[in-house]
């Protein structure tokens, strides 16, 4: 789900000094990228 936020929260999130999250929903984040034969590049995500 995307949120509208203003420049100064957008450069806060980007340089690592927000405080609280700009969401209470859960979130997906990416767990790993597979380099294994026929599977490099695969992403596997989980929700945080």
């Amino acid at each position: 789900m995307r949120k509208l936020i203003d420049f100064d929260t957008y450069e806060k999130l980007h340089n690592g000094s927000l405080k609280k999250p700009i969401s209470n929903h859960k979130n997906i984040v990416l767990e790993r990228i597979d380099d294994q034969e026929n599977k490099e590049g695969f992403r596997h995500y989980k929700i945080n």
